[in-house]
């Protein structure tokens, strides 16, 4: 159904965005992440997107633009 749709591409999103910080993390010692925009004002895809980045960063997060 359209929620189950909905989840799993939050999901996968959220994936991404934890994969692509760890790969920037590795390659240039990143100290902090900035996560902006309106996409971070949902408190469960925030959530999502900070379980899924394993390095240890500090968050930045600006939630609206």
């Amino acid at each position: 159904d359209e929620e189950t749709i909905s989840l799993g591409f939050i999901e996968s999103l959220a994936h991404f965005i934890g994969r692509e910080v760890d790969s920037i993390n590795e390659s240039y010692e990143v100290k902090a992440v900035s996560l902006c925009g309106n996409m971070f004002a949902n408190n469960l895809f925030l959530s999502l997107v900070e379980k899924s980045i394993t390095e240890s960063s500090q968050f930045i997060t600006i939630k609206s633009l």
